[in-house]
């Protein structure tokens, strides 16, 4: 067989395969498509014929191991999620060390082992900041080929979210001053975080009303003068961005129980700043911190739901000279779950006699998320563009040589073959922190002091009960703060 007659096979075949192994990726000709397209028509099609795919039906998730581990959390199996997880740990490698520090971190936090949650995210942290001051060297290979090229760092609010759970984890630990260490690293690294983005281009999510909010439960646990002076001052922040940034951007203004922590230490500090608070929230009910020396604080926080998951969006356009061009980007989609509420329950073991309190919504995680990369939608379409456009310009080069070697044969299908890679290669980042939950509720009880059988009864929207956890007993004393982490998926 002579070479043009095994080249025009070797065209064909390749062809044929890219159509068959990777359907939707190459459009075939249609039977009554004209022979000639005038360059007017070539130009209409590559304006106006682009495609616009996202994901349908159930996602997918970044890697194998999570579809194992998923049946597992949905029904709070945390042990055999981690049994799974680190028998995958292979498939993250090292690329996605940090996603899978994340992950082992947090799910080591709903299994109860505070001492290995806190061991795992603290290496979490060391490599979040490693990779933060990465080269811009090692970073320049997602502009040739994808995003996932790159080692994952994680999303802006994922980053905070290790402090965040290091200091619970701590706390746990009964150790105050470590939990407010990794609480007031949040400042620097949102200041840090922000700083890489042009001054009109800042983050929606630039400060965590959240954290602010913790810091100030914190300080409030050891009642010093200073402690209580920094107290005030958290909770006064916190009110500022749950006012500013969090209702403007999420829809989520400060909880009651926030202000109601923030009018106890105004009346506390006197003068002018109690007439403010007052004047400010006005008939909300508090306790001064004389009743809170003489009763127990028990505070909840509630991990509920699902964080939205990323899919992925591309455009695929062809040009007028044949050649496509294709561009990909990630979009958050939500996991709905139907617990939106919580009431926290201590039985008096002695007399029977019951508190009940309702939880309040403190951090907005999957609506953060959903900002979060809405905010970096520019950019990540500029780097995509410019991708695009250096993957375009390289297998035009590579038709151009392949025709002056091979003839129009030659271009053909270097031309086939360099639009089958792009279109192949071009992929969106969907790697996320799976297993944070959607949202982080916040309740607390003052209670006599004495012993109590803990309960939360998990809520839909219209207030019917549909999940009872037992939290176990507590024996309290006056003063004390004590703090209970639990989770729920439905």
């Amino acid at each position: 067989m002579c070479f043009m007659g095994r080249f025009q096979c070797l065209l064909v075949l390749a062809t044929t395969c890219i159509w068959m192994l990777f359907p939707g990726c190459v459009t075939p000709p249609k039977a009554d498509r004209p022979a000639t397209i005038s360059e007017s028509q070539k130009t209409t099609r590559a304006t106006q014929g682009y495609q616009e795919r996202l994901t349908q039906g159930q996602p997918r998730f970044f890697l194998p191991v999570y579809d194992q581990i998923i049946p597992f959390i949905d029904r709070g199996d945390y042990a055999g999620a981690l049994s799974v997880l680190q028998e995958g740990e292979a498939q993250f490698g090292e690329k996605d060390r940090l996603l899978y520090l994340m992950e082992s971190g947090l799910m080591n936090l709903y299994n109860h082992d505070y001492a290995s949650c806190r061991n795992i995210l603290t290496e979490a942290e060391s490599l979040d900041e490693e990779l933060y001051t990465m080269s811009i060297t090692r970073q320049a290979t997602t502009f040739v080929i994808n995003d996932l090229i790159a080692p994952y760092r994680g999303e802006d609010y994922e980053s905070v979210m290790l402090n965040l759970l290091l200091a619970l984890a701590y706390l746990q630990e009964g150790s105050v001053e470590d939990a407010l260490v990794e609480a007031r690293k949040v400042d620097k690294k949102l200041e840090a975080i922000n700083s890489q983005y042009p001054e009109d281009k800042k983050n929606a999510y630039k400060e965590d009303a959240f954290v602010r909010w913790l810091m100030g439960m914190l300080y409030e646990m050891d009642p010093t003068s200073a402690n209580l002076n920094d107290a005030f001052v958290s909770y006064r922040k916190a009110l500022d961005v749950y006012e500013k940034d969090y209702l403007n951007n999420y829809g989520i203004g400060p909880p009651v129980l926030l202000k109601q922590n923030y009018l106890s230490l105004a009346e506390w500090i006197g003068g002018s700043e109690f007439d403010e608070a007052k004047r400010r929230f006005d008939g909300v009910p508090f306790l001064s911190q004389k009743d809170k020396k003489r009763i127990s604080t028990l505070t909840f926080i509630h991990f509920n739901g699902k964080s939205p998951i990323k899919v992925e969006r591309s455009i695929t356009s062809p040009l007028p000279d044949g050649h496509i061009i294709k561009i990909a980007f990630p979009k958050y989609q939500d996991r709905p779950f139907t617990i939106v509420d919580s009431e926290m329950c201590a039985t008096k073991v002695n007399d029977r006699r019951t508190f009940r309190a309702r939880s309040h919504l403190g951090e907005p995680i999957a609506k953060i998320a959903h900002s979060n990369l809405e905010n970096r939608k520019v950019r990540m379409l500029a780097k995509a563009t410019a991708r695009a456009a250096a993957k375009y310009a390289g297998t035009k080069l590579m038709e151009e040589r392949a025709e002056e070697r091979f003839g129009l044969l030659g271009g053909l299908m270097a031309k086939v073959l360099g639009n089958a890679f792009i279109v192949l290669s071009e992929k969106a980042d969907l790697r996320f922190w799976q297993s944070l939950p959607g949202e982080i509720r916040v309740a607390q009880l003052h209670v006599p002091p004495g012993t109590y059988l803990l309960e939360a009864h998990c809520l839909t929207g219209n207030g019917e009960d549909i999940e009872k956890l037992r939290l176990g007993t507590v024996t309290t004393k006056p003063g004390e703060n004590r703090v209970f982490i639990f989770r729920t998926i439905k």
